[in-house]
């Protein structure tokens, strides 16, 4: 089994498939001894102005605690799918990329049913 090439995107790409997520939820431990640099690095990506002027609709909700638990994001998609990630294992250009890889299949399917995004 070989390494899955990574997906990249241009910004104009990636405000287009931002479009196709509706919720995201990021779960954290600022204080935990987990590895907490793809979780931040993922919540100040999404947090960009172009992408939240791209797609307001979209709810991210952060949700910081004391427990022991190592972090996680889950992104919802518009056609009702999900993917849970593991930050702490995983690199932020990993979630991003798996994460267009998604959108991009649903792109693909809205394209080949007519469908368009509302505006």
């Amino acid at each position: 089994m070989g390494v899955r090439p990574l997906l990249r995107v241009s910004k104009a790409q990636a405000t287009h498939l931002f479009r196709f997520i509706t919720h995201v939820n990021i779960s954290l431990n600022p204080w935990s001894e987990f590895r907490l640099a793809s979780t931040r690095e993922f919540w100040r990506a999404i947090s960009v102005p172009r992408l939240r002027k791209a797609n307001p609709k979209c709810v991210i909700n952060v949700e910081t605690h004391s427990k022991k638990v190592a972090p996680m994001v889950a992104v919802k998609y518009l056609d009702g799918s999900s993917q849970t990630f593991e930050p702490e294992k995983l690199d932020v250009v990993e979630i991003m990329s798996d994460i267009h890889q998604h959108a991009r299949v649903i792109n693909a399917k809205y394209e080949d049913e007519g469908k368009e995004l509302e505006a």
